[in-house]
């Protein structure tokens, strides 16, 4: 087997490959610049990862959960002063 039988990667001509680069800068300048992403995409974003999105939902998760254990906490205790309220009231008369 010689060397010259295998082919590079890619096929590309450098020129290709450096008006690929510029055109992905560009594309990338003009969606940040016109703000086209979206706060909640995270793949294909520099900076930005997955785990990204996954400590969020898992956030939102939580803060809903804590939402409904202290709205089930008022409502108790709405109740149980709407009761100490009508057993006081009902004392007076």
């Amino acid at each position: 087997m010689s060397p010259t039988n295998y082919r590079p990667v890619s096929l590309l001509t450098s020129f290709s490959i450096v008006f690929e680069k510029v055109l992905h800068i560009r594309k990338t300048e003009h969606f940040y610049s016109n703000k086209l992403l979206v706060e909640n995409q995270f793949g294909f974003r520099k900076g930005v990862v997955t785990e990204d999105a996954i400590f969020k939902l898992t956030n939102v998760i939580i803060i809903m959960q804590l939402m409904v254990v202290s709205f089930e906490i008022w409502r108790k205790l709405l109740t149980l002063l709407i009761m100490i309220y009508y057993c006081l009231e009902s004392n007076k008369s």
